[in-house]
């Protein structure tokens, strides 16, 4: 039985279950690009992955990450609660990492408000 040993583990447990037959996915939170680079190494080609992030330095950094799987990744320069005006086909997983961008401005943060939109989009 495998452990995990902290959230982001736990996440990629339970999302692990999915991904092989997912086809539209969400990292509603790029970051660095780790989540999106997660997805992308763990579904099939035909997958298509949409990847958010509110700064354009999260959304350079999640391009260079996934740089060999960006012909199904969609780079989204937009707060995650434009989830359900940009992904117009149902979601089979999505992950959100929220906090604040690892090495950036800590006064630029995920609210509330706008990932309570979000999930409501996701689970629609």
């Amino acid at each position: 039985m495998q452990l995990a040993t902290n959230a982001i583990e736990m996440a990629q447990l339970v999302l692990k279950g999915v991904l092989p037959k997912a086809r539209i996915l969400v990292d509603a939170t790029a970051g660095n690009g780790r989540d999106t680079l997660f997805l992308a190494e763990n579904t099939t080609a035909e997958a298509k992955i949409y990847a958010f992030d509110i700064q354009p330095r999260a959304i350079a950094a999640t391009e260079k990450q996934t740089q060999a799987y960006k012909d199904r990744i969609r780079y989204v320069l937009d707060s995650h609660e434009q989830i359900g005006s940009v992904v117009q086909e149902p979601i089979d997983a999505a992950i959100f990492n929220l906090g604040y961008l690892p090495g950036g401005d800590h006064h630029i943060t995920t609210e509330a408000a706008s990932t309570l939109k979000a999930l409501q989009a996701v689970l629609a």
